[in-house]
């Protein structure tokens, strides 16, 4: 249900200092374009005419920011000395407090081996199945369809929604949310070829380490190390439709973009941004805080705190050839 509050209400709870009517209800948020009377909105680098016509009730502007000039006088403006859309995120906790669970207690209809241990606050839906020996800790909720592996551990607090799959052995840890779809621990990629021309399947023996506060989007799947553990540090934020193969290691409050596909054995520091579409090839080694531009191709290691890309911009198909035919010749006369 949507709380209601006002502007002075939100600043003393979040931070900032009011500049118009403090005691402005705020009804709702919504973009500097569609907001209306009583909603909020906020201004980071977007277009100056976009604020100067907002029909908004108030804007999160940061302090020093000189478009906070081109405010309308009607409309009240929180200035906040950090990034306005983190004070944006910290208002919409406030305005629209989660709605209580979908789910709550043990459904009968689910399937929960005897030896597996399930917490006594827990909320496990219709049709979702736990193998025995897996660890599901207090506060975890279970959707239906979800499939818990032998011998899994799912600390305190993870929320798995419709058809998330944990193979045997993976490790979450506390808080973390598993969108639908979301597959970790299956066999990642190793094969060898054998004497007769054939290919041979590498057995995958290692399985997932998840850390805390980690949320995975929808569709995306995490492999399972071929000797060691595929490790996903705390804090980790990963986009839908990402694969993440066998033996990776991901820093810490890194951020993984949609569709991007990382190689195995891949060593991701903290801190790093990796924009939707990057591929990464194997074996590759990338620093702390590095950001990968989206749709980029990395086949070589990256230093630490290094922007990289190696996109092109879409462009008329003949001035795309003429670049090329450009670039060949470059590299044949070097």
């Amino acid at each position: 249900m949507q709380a209601q509050l006002s502007l002075a209400q939100l600043a003393a709870r979040c931070g900032g200092e009011i500049v118009g009517n403090p005691n402005l209800l705020i009804t709702g948020v919504a973009s500097l374009a569609s907001a209306q009377a009583g909603e909020l909105s906020f201004f980071s680098g977007a277009s100056v005419q976009q604020l100067a016509a907002t029909t908004a009730g108030a804007v999160i502007l940061a302090k020093d920011d000189p478009g906070a000039d081109q405010v309308p006088a009607t409309v009240a403006k929180w200035l906040v000395a950090g990034a306005p859309r983190t004070y944006f995120a910290h208002a919409i906790e406030q305005l629209y407090p989660p709605a209580a669970p979908a789910v709550s207690g043990v459904s009968p209809a689910a399937n929960i081996h005897p030896q597996a241990e399930i917490a006594a606050e827990v909320a496990i839906d219709a049709g979702a199945v736990v193998a025995a020996g897996a660890q599901i800790g207090n506060g975890c909720t279970l959707h239906a369809g979800v499939i818990i592996g032998r011998d899994c551990k799912i600390a305190a607090g993870c929320v798995l929604y419709p058809r998330v799959v944990l193979y045997p052995r993976v490790v979450l840890g506390e808080n973390c949310t598993l969108h639908a779809g979301v597959v970790i621990g299956a066999d990642g990629f190793g094969y060898t070829d054998n004497s007769a021309g054939g290919i041979d399947k590498v057995r995958q023996l290692g399985s997932v380490r998840i850390g805390n506060e980690v949320e995975i989007g929808a569709n995306s799947a995490i492999d399972c190390g071929t000797l060691d553990d595929t490790i996903i540090g705390d804090h980790v934020k990963i986009d839908n439709l990402v694969q993440i193969g066998h033996n990776v290691t991901i820093g810490e409050n890194s951020i993984i973009c949609g569709q991007t596909g990382i190689a195995g054995s891949c060593r991701i520091g903290k801190y790093c941004v990796l924009g939707g579409k990057v591929g990464i090839a194997d074996h590759i080694e990338i620093g702390d805080g590095v950001r990968v531009a989206g749709a980029s191709n990395v086949t070589h290691h990256v230093k630490a705190g290094e922007t990289v890309s190696s996109i092109l911009p879409a462009m008329p198909i003949r001035q795309w050839r003429r670049l090329i035919v450009n670039l060949r010749r470059q590299k044949t006369t070097k």
